[in-house]
């Protein structure tokens, strides 16, 4: 997490107004994997017009491949699908009306 702000760091300035969608993956359950949740809206709590838009818990995978079988993936292609339509209907938007 540290790492993540740090790198963040330079452009700090340019990240406002935008939206989060975290995922986050551990061998344990949902409940050990809050601390990190909680770091994560925290730093977006630092970040002026940020918004949240999704959080997922991916519980019970630690091997590579294991998150593939999960309800967790499901549900991040899904999130994604949703981004993906948002993105598209704003350009139709733009390309609309400006």
């Amino acid at each position: 997490m540290n790492t993540m702000i740090d790198r963040t760091l330079p452009c700090y300035r340019e990240i406002i107004d935008k939206e989060f969608y975290f995922i986050v993956t551990a061998a344990d359950k949902k409940a050990s994997m809050e601390r990190a949740m909680d770091g994560l809206y925290g730093f977006t709590d630092c970040l002026p017009g940020a918004k949240v838009m999704g959080a997922i818990y991916g519980e019970g995978v630690y091997e590579k491949g294991e998150v593939t079988s999960t309800r967790a993936m499901k549900d991040a292609y899904e999130m994604g699908k949703r981004v993906a339509g948002a993105v598209e209907e704003e350009r139709v938007h733009e390309q609309l009306y400006f």
